[in-house]
């Protein structure tokens, strides 16, 4: 039985515009870096291009955020572009290991659509400036785990992402603690992530940090009511924790922003207010009723394209 730990590490959200999509994130409280348009190698040590694409970073403890446009017309670029178009929000999820290459020789026989670990260096915002930041990740394959777009990843720059003075959010925003996908079959999409996450919670997927949820269209308006999603399978919600939900609601509503409350005790806005995603501020107290907290979870043998992400 292979135990190791995964990371919630980031979510990307492509939007059509960061000019419009910053200045929102702003109003619900989060400290953007500038916007810096996206270059790098694909390989140490290759020929730094350009991918196509700026974005808007929001860093948190172990975790960060981004706002991604596409701005050219690299191949990557187009298809950053046509997703936008259909639907703006989240896009990419990552999750963190430290033993990328282990996890990778022990499943790769036993998972379709696991890639061949690769390498990346692209430019991060970093005190004002940019240094090189280096990756190490596998994608799965879109048709393999139609779920969402995942991929994990390895960091090799945590000194650069996450510097020792990390930025501070006048919503009081620590983490990224969930990302929520909704799916047509709950049951075979927890089955497929089974093999990868281990077991589920319930819907719950529990990482070493944050969790995976995956729910259906009906629960997602229960449990967000109101809420008009497109058409599933795709990550909807982004659970942020906070310190203080009376700060962050007083702060919503100076800057115009409607919360809405949630039967678990949490508050979120609507995905027209946060790029197209729904964004759930909830504190480290807040859990979800049919969830049970555990530290690390063990993958053994359960039974049973899109574009690639530059991190």
């Amino acid at each position: 039985m292979l135990e190791f730990d995964l990371i919630l590490d980031h979510a990307a959200l492509l939007v059509r515009r960061l000019d419009w999509a910053a200045p929102a994130f702003e109003r619900l409280g989060f400290q953007l870096a500038p916007r810096l348009p996206h270059q790098g190698q694909l390989e140490p040590g290759g020929r730094t291009q350009a991918f196509g694409t700026a974005g808007c970073c929001i860093t948190l403890d172990g975790s960060y955020l981004e706002l991604v446009e596409a701005t050219g017309e690299t191949a990557y670029a187009r298809a950053i572009a046509e997703r936008a178009e259909r639907r703006e929000g989240i896009h990419f999820v990552g999750l963190a290991t430290d033993e990328l290459t282990r996890l990778h020789r022990v499943l790769d026989e036993e998972l379709p659509g696991l890639a061949a670990p690769r390498s990346l260096v692209r430019e991060w915002p970093f005190a004002g400036a940019t240094r090189p930041a280096s990756f190490r990740l596998t994608q799965l394959d879109g048709r393999s785990w139609p779920d969402a777009d995942l991929a994990l990843v390895k960091h090799h720059s945590r000194q650069v992402i996450w510097p020792d003075v990390l930025p501070v959010h006048p919503n009081g925003a620590r983490r990224l603690a969930g990302v929520t996908l909704v799916v047509r079959d709950p049951q075979a999409s927890r089955g497929r992530l089974a093999r990868l996450l281990g077991r589920p919670q319930g819907a719950h997927f529990r990482l070493a940090q944050g969790r995976l949820s995956v729910i259906d269209l009906v629960s997602a308006v229960r449990r967000f009511p109101g809420l008009r999603l497109a058409e599933p399978a795709f990550p909807a919600a982004l659970a942020i924790e906070v310190a203080s939900l009376r700060r962050v609601e007083a702060l919503l509503l100076r800057n115009g922003v409607t919360p809405r409350h949630s039967a678990n005790g949490t508050l979120w806005v609507a995905p027209a207010d946060a790029g197209g995603a729904v964004l759930e501020f909830k504190t480290g107290q807040v859990e979800h009723r049919d969830v049970q907290v555990t530290q690390r979870h063990r993958i053994a043998g359960f039974p049973d394209g899109p574009a690639a992400a530059p991190v």
